[in-house]
């Protein structure tokens, strides 16, 4: 009986050399990583099971008249805005401390900067973000 089945279920196919050379390179790596029972039979069976996953979960959308990527695009949407809405605060903040640096009486300003001592990386941020700054000697 058990035998049976195992005949029935036998496929014999032929593999892409494409294919085949990700089957190698993923039976190098496993080598490399110690794994003792690798072979490029089980490396192909396993491929071909997940393959069959995700054909079988496509074929279960379409019959449920689902769109195949409605639930990956939703949530890819919902990141951007996510994304969007905190640059746009993360800008609006930066924006507002830029303009009260900016109503700051530049000489107030150099007198802060001459006696708050530095480091290279804060005066190169510095120079950087404030052009109207850049003449100041900061060393």
């Amino acid at each position: 009986m058990v035998e049976e089945a195992l005949v029935r279920n036998r496929l014999n196919i032929f593999i892409p050399f494409s294919v085949m050379e990700v089957i190698k390179r993923i039976e190098e790596q496993r080598i490399g990583d110690g794994r003792t029972n690798v072979t490029k039979t089980s490396i192909a069976i396993e491929l071909l099971d997940i393959g069959a996953r995700i054909e079988k979960r496509k074929l279960d959308a379409m019959e449920k008249g689902e769109s195949l990527y409605q639930n990956r695009l939703d949530d890819q949407l919902a990141f951007i805005a996510h994304t969007v809405v905190r640059t746009n605060q993360k800008f609006d903040r930066f924006f507002k401390l830029y303009q009260k640096v900016q109503d700051i009486d530049t000489d107030v300003l150099l007198e802060i900067i001459e006696r708050t001592p530095l480091k290279e990386k804060e005066v190169k941020f510095l120079k950087e973000l404030f052009a109207a700054l850049e003449g100041y000697d900061y060393e």
